[in-house]
């Protein structure tokens, strides 16, 4: 029986580290989707790259808290662009 708990244990742990690092996907993952409306909203035709983040730089006053929020946890991670690159 202990076995049994032991091993479910380690099942939960490795499914709810799968499914954090799924949710973040590719680097800057949190940040796409916290501001994925706003950069369809204010800057639907800029290319990604240089011209998305400068885009969103532009309209930073419009930008919304969770997206504003994303962009300075990124900062504080050390991450050099502003907005997702895609």
């Amino acid at each position: 029986m202990k076995r049994f708990t032991i091993l479910g244990l380690a099942l939960v742990l490795a499914s709810s580290a799968a499914s954090a690092s799924f949710a973040q996907g590719a680097p800057g993952g949190g940040l796409r989707a916290a501001c994925g409306a706003d950069m369809a909203k204010l800057c639907p035709d800029a290319a990604p790259g240089d011209a998305r983040r400068q885009c969103m730089m532009a309209h930073n006053d419009q930008l919304s808290d969770a997206c504003k929020s994303a962009i300075a946890a990124r900062r504080a991670a050390g991450a050099t662009s502003a907005a997702p690159h895609n």
